[in-house]
């Protein structure tokens, strides 16, 4: 009781002192689970199923962690073991955690101790491994660091694995490589350093010392029930607390060897591909013995039909010895067809040996592409002499578009045209895909009334010398005839330019008729000459 009074005399001397804290997150910890929530829930991971799975002590010694990321135990979720409250475990620079809950201890670790061991942990459960390994991670705590190392009553535990090839119960709490236990003695800053973290008065954690992150191996037959025996327990006293954090999804016998993975040839993290233009790729990936040929069948559903609306794929891939990556092609070429997005749905059930894991699934969805749809928001319209802007709108394709506009040569989605005579505009619109091509026409007619003056003077000083017309130049091909007051012809063009200056005719009033192709009726009316 000396070292317990020592310790909590230090706790309270440096709370008094205004001893700094670090203001690093602490661990959590929750309790109120049930043992099989625990187990199958946080600690299991792939290739094991387990059952009978059992907790002998008291409830506050078994709870789960949280925020590991956030401190230094080096896992960042799981389960927790102690002797003690798991309370306790989260530190506070200066706190430690010592429970005294008047447990009995267990056989099995006192045949690891010369001490008879109290406040005992222990969870249980049998497990059916698929393949030949079993492994999961842990870490083990204890407030017994660093006074108490050598100290002759130190808090023991280990995972005790029996089933076949273990006619007795084996301890897998083992240093890397060796068959020297995980132990205060054994794991400290003097011996195997390399795995002991000094917490020093426990910042994020209460626990002064801890080991870094150790795995536990067993060969193991698969197919086979083994138990497994996971126990923590006080050693010679019931002051300070240990503990064991073990990691959230570690327990595991491996993985499928096949695994499929699914995306679109220009982003394999998307799952979205292009009718027409981009196509997707579904991945098949083999680990594990890759000397034998494997064939791999798999289910295609989805919205989208095979051989439809993407190319025939078959429903089985075949690896090869040497094998390890087998790529099938999704193309799915534009039909024409305007159906909406449509996906495909890729499932592969595997059986390894005595377990069938859950379907693994990939979907692509693949993007409906309809043809371009183009039109020109300003339709046809009559102008005289102004400039009209024309725009573009498009549907359909998968843009960006390209624009090509006759008989201007624009590449723009807007151009402005100033039409000088009736003119029809053509835009063709495309996109990177290829998709069929939008074409729209818009035709610009440019009709503007005649400017007929009633004079001219032909008198040579060079203004107002010929019959000027205003915008006959839009109107070519009208025929001009002129009268005189006893109506005989004095002048006659069949495509008048605006160039008659009375000729040698004298000063007077004239008569004349413009015959327009343009225009339903003849304009006539009368001119003076004046030299």
């Amino acid at each position: 009781m000396v070292n317990y009074y020592t310790k909590s005399l230090l706790s309270l001397t440096l709370a008094l002192m205004g001893f700094a804290l670090s203001t690093n997150a602490q661990l959590t910890v929750q309790g109120g689970q049930t043992p099989q929530a625990l187990v199958q829930n946080v600690l299991v991971g792939t290739g094991v199923t387990v059952n009978n799975i059992n907790f002998v002590g008291d409830g506050v010694q078994i709870g789960s962690f949280a925020n590991g990321q956030t401190t230094n135990i080096g896992i960042n979720s799981g389960i927790i073991l102690s002797t003690g409250d798991i309370a306790t475990a989260p530190g506070t620079g200066i706190d430690f955690s010592s429970t005294n809950l008047a447990l009995p201890g267990d056989a099995d670790l006192d045949a690891l101790t010369s001490q008879p061991t109290e406040d005992a942990a222990i969870l249980t459960f049998e497990f059916v491994p698929i393949n030949d390994t079993i492994v999961f991670n842990y870490v083990f705590a204890s407030e017994e660091y660093p006074e108490f190392v050598n100290g002759g009553f130190n808090d023991v535990f280990a995972f005790f694995i029996s089933g076949p090839g273990y006619p007795t119960a084996t301890n897998l709490a083992l240093l890397p490589g060796t068959s020297t236990p995980v132990t205060i003695d054994n794991v400290n800053d003097g011996l195997n350093s390399q795995y002991y973290v000094d917490n020093g008065t426990g910042t994020t954690i209460s626990y002064d010392g801890f080991t870094v992150k150790l795995q536990a191996v067993a060969v193991v037959q698969p197919c086979s029930t083994y138990t497994l025996k996971i126990a923590i327990a006080d050693a010679g006293d019931d002051a300070y607390d240990s503990a064991v954090f073990l990691e959230a999804n570690s327990l595991s016998a491996g993985n499928p060897d096949i695994s499929i993975s699914a995306g679109s040839v220009a982003n394999v993290n998307d799952s979205l591909i292009v009718e027409g233009c981009i196509d997707g790729v579904i991945a098949f990936t083999r680990d594990g013995q890759l000397t034998d040929t494997t064939v791999v069948n798999f289910t295609i559903g989805g919205s989208a039909t095979n051989g439809v609306d993407y190319a025939l794929i078959a429903d089985s891939v075949v690896f090869y010895p040497g094998d390890t990556l087998i790529f099938v092609n999704l193309d799915a070429s534009f039909d024409g067809v305007n159906e909406g997005n449509e996906n495909v749905v890729i499932s592969l059930q595997q059986t390894v040996l005595c377990s069938t894991f859950p379907p693994q699934v990939v979907s692509i969805v693949i993007v409906n592409t309809d043809s371009i749809q183009t039109t020109i928001l300003q339709g046809d319209t009559t102008v005289c002499e102004a400039t009209v802007s024309l725009t573009a709108s498009s549907t359909g394709g998968q843009g960006p578009y390209t624009y090509n506009w006759s008989p201007t040569g624009d590449t723009t989605q807007t151009i402005s045209v100033t039409p000088t005579a009736n003119t029809t505009y053509t835009v063709t619109v495309t996109d990177s895909c290829g998709s069929p091509e939008g074409v729209a026409q818009v035709t610009i007619n440019v009709i503007c009334d005649l400017e007929v003056p009633n004079v001219f003077t032909p008198n040579g000083d060079g203004l107002n010398e010929t019959f000027v017309i205003g915008n006959l130049e839009l109107y070519p091909n009208s025929v001009m005839i002129v009268y005189n007051r006893w109506g005989r012809k004095v002048y006659t063009s069949d495509d008048y330019k605006n160039d008659w200056d009375g000729g040698d005719l004298s000063e007077g009033v004239y008569y004349f008729v413009l015959d327009v192709p343009a225009k339903p009726e003849k304009v006539n009316g009368t001119i003076t000459i004046l030299k």
